[in-house]
């Protein structure tokens, strides 16, 4: 997702150097990212059997580290007839279907799990395991030129096999048009709150990223901000704002809030006892810490401040599952004191 994300940054015409600068980050860092994402697209294009296909195409299945140990692997490069360019983009140097039968052979074998990281970690391993292609072998003889371009714009839907008869195929549950899907409620008793959540449950978000993005950012704030505040932790947050204030000789302003990271922060912090669940408060403490991801809390924070960020339907959509748990918690009307 986050290679996705600055690959669409280079379409919409910023250099990966401009990638670098605004969000603070190595140059090699956006360039393996995208290498990575390059990679994997040039894989989900290669002709494969409809059960390996299947699991290449799942991200959340397919191996992607040991694709990347692989693809970047100079013995590997050889063997395949390629190398990359200062940016780390493709370029092949004999025919492209040869450079496809072997790159079909890896693939395959990652998604089956032939080959893994573990059995790789060695050159006498990694010499063992090219010398296993046999036919599949490229043939370097075969000269020619391409690109990852080149394979992406060829590629061709991979036609599925008609079910056998008698025997209904499931159904793919489709997904909602809305960011919020139907089965999620809100139950509090904050007319604005219920209206920005009801909003976002009709709003398509591939064709409104940017209000979906600003309201479901305002979403978390003010129902998170409600939540505090009706089971007494936003006094008890106020009054240790309060005391650094008169530490420094001032008072805290009448109309003093805290952010949404500072309410963050406050809720996974150790000591109240908000989140009793262990895997949500570690999943919730990640989306603070990150500040680098895309899927985080600053990248909300960016989103609203920041002209140059952009948060499409992809990253919007993978902020839900991470705040499901505690949206069930702020999103249902508070008993009182936490």
């Amino acid at each position: 997702m986050q290679a996705k994300f600055y690959r669409n940054l280079v379409k919409r015409g910023l250099t990966i150097k401009e990638i670098a600068e605004e969000y603070k980050l190595q140059i090699s860092e956006i360039t393996d990212a995208l290498q990575r994402y390059m990679m994997y697209s040039v894989a989900c294009a290669l002709d494969l059997s409809e059960d390996v296909a299947r699991k290449v195409q799942n991200p959340r299945e397919f191996p992607i580290t040991t694709l990347d140990r692989l693809y970047k692997n100079v013995r590997v490069n050889k063997f395949l007839g390629i190398s990359f360019d200062e940016n780390k983009r493709l370029i092949g140097f004999i025919n492209v279907d040869e450079f496809k039968k072997g790159y079909a052979k890896i693939v395959t074998d990652i998604a089956m799990g032939e080959v893994h990281s573990r059995t790789l970690n060695k050159t006498t391993e990694m010499d063992k395991y090219l010398a296993s292609f046999g036919a599949q072998k490229p043939n370097l003889k075969k000269k020619g030129s391409f690109t990852a371009d080149t394979i992406l714009k060829v590629a061709t839907p991979k036609t599925i096999a008609l079910p056998i008869a008698g025997k209904k195929k499931p159904k793919s549950k489709p997904i909602p048009r809305a960011l919020i899907p139907g089965s999620f409620t809100c139950d509090v008793n904050n007319q604005r709150i219920n209206d920005v959540f009801n909003e976002l449950k009709k709003l398509p978000v591939a064709q409104y990223p940017n209000a979906v993005g600003l309201m479901f950012r305002s979403l978390i704030e003010m129902s998170l901000g409600y939540y505090l505040d009706r089971t007494g932790h936003l006094a008890k947050i106020k009054e240790k704002e309060r005391g650094k204030y008169e530490k420094k000789g001032t008072f805290l302003p009448s109309n003093w809030h805290p952010t949404l990271s500072e309410m963050f922060k406050y809720v996974v912090a150790k000591d109240t006892n908000i989140i009793s669940n262990g895997n949500l408060l570690r999943a919730l403490r990640k989306l603070i810490e990150q500040k680098n991801a895309i899927i985080s809390i600053d990248s909300l924070n960016l989103f609203v401040h920041n002209q140059h960020f952009y948060l499409n339907e992809d990253t919007l959509r993978g902020f839900l599952p991470q705040l499901q748990g505690l949206f069930e918690i702020i999103l249902v009307e508070p008993d009182g004191e936490g």
